[in-house]
């Protein structure tokens, strides 16, 4: 598995690895994204965006997860805090967390002739997803 928006900032990897994936040529390959645009030049604008997702991440951790859990608190700073500092306080090469809305990667798949395909419910129900994610 590769985090594709982890290579966002380095262009040359990302298209190299897409390159491989080209010539392989799996019949499914599977993105997963969060919907947040958190790549936006503007400082405000990544900054506004990164509000909203991280608002959303830690109420769905403490809907998941109990506060008091020791994994909760390593989860908030290791892996959320590091998300977090990267948005807030870096820049350039430094800022690793980038994440992209779905019509970025729509387009950057086009261009190595990548094609989304839509499945059923019960076929995400097969491969091991729930009954209550919704498949587009």
């Amino acid at each position: 598995m590769y985090s594709l928006w982890s290579m966002i900032g380095q262009q040359d990897r990302l298209e190299s690895l897409m390159k491989v994936i080209k010539i392989i040529k799996p019949h499914v390959m599977v993105m997963c994204e969060v919907a947040a645009n958190l790549n936006s030049p503007n400082f405000v604008n990544h900054l506004i965006e990164a509000l909203f997702h991280y608002a959303t991440v830690f109420d769905s951790l403490e809907d998941c997860m109990d506060g008091e859990d020791e994994h909760c608190g390593i989860t908030e700073s290791m892996y959320l805090g590091e998300g977090i500092r990267s948005i807030v306080a870096a820049e350039g090469a430094e800022r690793a967390v980038r994440h992209v809305n779905l019509n970025v990667w729509r387009k950057f798949f086009a261009r190595f002739e990548i094609k989304e395909i839509g499945f059923s419910a019960s076929s995400f129900v097969k491969i091991g997803g729930s009954h209550d994610c919704v498949c587009l």
